[in-house]
C-alpha cells in the first residue's frame, strides 16, 4: 500500500512538473516552471510571462518583471479583495471605501487616477486593514477607519471616533503620507512615492525604506530587505530622458494643455530646474502636474550637474599625485646634485666632466640667486662661492703636483651677482680645465 501511494505521489510530480513551462519559456498559462533554480515572471504591463532565473530560489524585484506570485491575483471584473491584485495587463484593484469589497476594473496607465466617492484608487493595498497594526503605514484601507497611534511604538486602525484618549491609549490619530513622494536618499516608507523618476523605494525593515536607483546587499548590509514598497503608478514614472521626447511648456501651468488627454501627457513645465510632466486626469478630465519634480538640467542640458559623493576623495588622491611627481623630481634633482659632488670630491680624471656640470649648476643657483632679495639672496650666493672655493681646494689637494686646476674666465666680476662675494674669489667661474 505504502509503495503504491508513493508512486501515485511521484506520477503526479512528473505529471505536474511536465505541465510547466522551461526555462525561458512562455508561462503565463502555466504559471510555473519546471527547472526550480527559475521563476515564472510576468512581464510588468502586458499580457506575457517567462521562466527567468531566480538564484536561490530569491526573486529580485524590478521594474520590468513582477515576481512569482502574480498567478494568485484576481481575473479582470472578479472580486480582488483578498488578492489585492489584477492579473491582467490594463486592470487593476479598486476598493469601495465605505464597504469591504474590491474588483479588478481597467485602468488608463498614461492618466492620473483619482479617488472617487465610488471607488479607491490602487494603492489603498498599501495601507492597514481593519484592526490591524498601522504602526508602519500610518493609513486604512477602509475609509470608515482611522489609524490611531496609541502608545510610541504602536498604531491601530481604528472605526472613527472609536479611540477613546486614557482608556484606549494617546488616541492620537496619524498623518497619511501615502501619495507624498520623497526626495533622493530619503525616507520612503510611508509615502510609498519618490520624486526622481530613476528612484524605487526599497525597504530596509517595514520601519524604513529610501528612494534609491537601486538596492544591493551586497553594497548596503545583509540587513536591508530590498523589497519595493511604491504605489502602482510608480511603474510608470517619467524620467528625464523620457522628457527628451515631450513638449516643453516652460513657466506655464499644466493647466494651459487642456485641450486633449494626448496634449497633457506629450507636456512637461521647466523652471530653475524643477521639471514636472504633466498628467490628464479622467475623474475631472483636465490635465494637472503628475506630482513628480525632476532635476534634469544636467541630462538635458549638461549643467548643475552635481558633484560626485566621492569627489572630495579623488581631488585628494589627484593631489597626492601631484604631490609625488613633484617629491619624485625633486629627489632626482638633488640625488643628481650629490652625485656630481661626490664624483668632483672623490675622483680625479672621471670627474673632470661631472665637475664642469656641477659648476654650471652653481652657476644656475647664483644666477637664482640674484632674482632674489634680502638675507636669504646673500646666504644662498656666499654659500655657493664658498662651496666651489672648497671643491677647488680638494681638487688640488687630489690631483698632486703632475696635476693643477686652472680657472679660465672672463673678467665678469662676481659683485654683479653678490652684493657682498668673498675676496678670495674674483670671477665668475665658468668651466673648469686640467692641465
Amino acid at each position: 500500500m505504502l509503495r503504491q501511494s508513493c508512486a501515485l505521489v511521484l506520477a503526479w510530480a512528473a505529471t505536474a512538473a511536465a505541465q510547466c513551462s522551461a526555462a525561458y519559456g512562455d508561462c503565463f498559462n502555466t504559471t510555473c516552471c519546471a527547472n526550480g533554480n527559475f521563476g515564472c515572471m510576468r512581464k510588468v504591463g502586458k499580457h506575457f510571462a517567462q521562466c527567468r532565473p531566480m538564484p536561490g530560489g530569491v526573486c529580485q524585484e524590478s521594474a520590468d518583471w513582477d515576481c512569482p506570485g502574480w498567478e494568485r491575483c484576481t481575473e479582470k471584473y472578479a472580486t480582488c479583495t483578498e488578492t489585492k491584485c489584477c492579473k491582467d495587463a490594463g486592470f487593476a484593484c479598486f476598493r469601495k471605501p465605505q464597504a469591504d469589497y474590491a474588483q479588478c476594473r481597467p485602468i488608463d496607465s498614461h492618466s492620473a487616477c483619482s479617488d472617487t466617492a465610488e471607488w479607491l484608487c490602487p494603492g489603498w493595498q498599501l495601507c492597514s486593514d481593519p484592526y490591524q497594526a498601522c504602526t508602519a503605514t500610518h493609513c486604512c484601507a477602509d475609509r470608515r477607519f482611522t489609524c490611531y497611534q496609541k502608545h510610541p511604538h504602536f498604531a491601530q486602525c481604528m472605526r472613527r471616533g472609536a479611540c477613546v484618549a486614557g482608556r484606549d491609549g494617546d488616541c492620537e490619530v496619524t498623518q497619511n503620507l501615502l501619495g507624498q513622494c520623497s526626495a533622493p536618499f530619503h525616507d520612503c516608507h510611508l509615502t510609498g512615492c519618490c520624486q526622481r523618476g530613476e528612484d524605487h523605494c526599497y525597504l530596509k525593515n517595514e520601519f524604513y525604506g529610501q528612494c534609491r536607483p537601486s538596492c544591493s546587499k551586497a553594497e548596503l548590509g545583509q540587513d536591508w530587505s530590498c523589497v519595493r514598497r511604491e504605489l502602482p503608478r510608480e511603474k510608470n514614472k517619467v524620467t528625464c530622458e523620457v522628457l527628451r521626447t515631450r513638449n516643453n511648456i516652460y513657466h506655464r501651468p499644466c493647466s494651459t494643455q487642456y485641450e486633449s488627454a494626448g496634449q497633457c501627457n506629450l507636456a512637461f513645465s521647466s523652471s530653475d530646474n524643477l521639471y514636472q510632466p504633466c498628467v490628464w486626469d479622467t475623474g475631472t478630465n483636465a490635465c494637472k502636474e503628475a506630482g513628480q519634480v525632476l532635476a534634469c538640467d544636467c541630462a538635458l542640458k549638461h549643467k548643475n550637474c552635481p558633484q560626485h559623493e566621492n569627489g572630495a576623495a579623488q581631488t585628494a588622491e589627484e593631489d597626492d599625485g601631484e604631490g609625488a611627481i613633484i617629491a619624485f623630481a625633486l629627489i632626482i634633482i638633488v640625488g643628481g646634485c650629490a652625485g656630481v659632488g661626490w664624483c668632483a670630491l672623490v675622483r680625479t680624471r672621471p670627474a673632470l666632466f661631472l665637475f664642469g656640470l656641477e659648476t654650471h649648476a652653481c652657476m644656475l643657483c647664483l644666477r637664482a640667486g640674484s632674482s632674489t632679495s634680502g638675507m636669504w639672496r646673500r646666504e644662498m650666493r656666499r654659500w655657493t662661492l664658498r662651496t666651489l672655493m672648497t671643491t677647488d681646494q680638494r681638487i688640488r689637494r687630489r690631483s698632486g703636483r703632475r696635476r693643477r686646476v686652472r680657472w679660465s674666465s672672463t673678467r665678469t666680476s662676481c659683485e654683479r651677482l653678490s652684493e657682498d662675494p668673498p675676496k678670495s674669489i674674483g670671477r665668475t667661474v665658468e668651466r673648469v680645465k686640467f692641465v
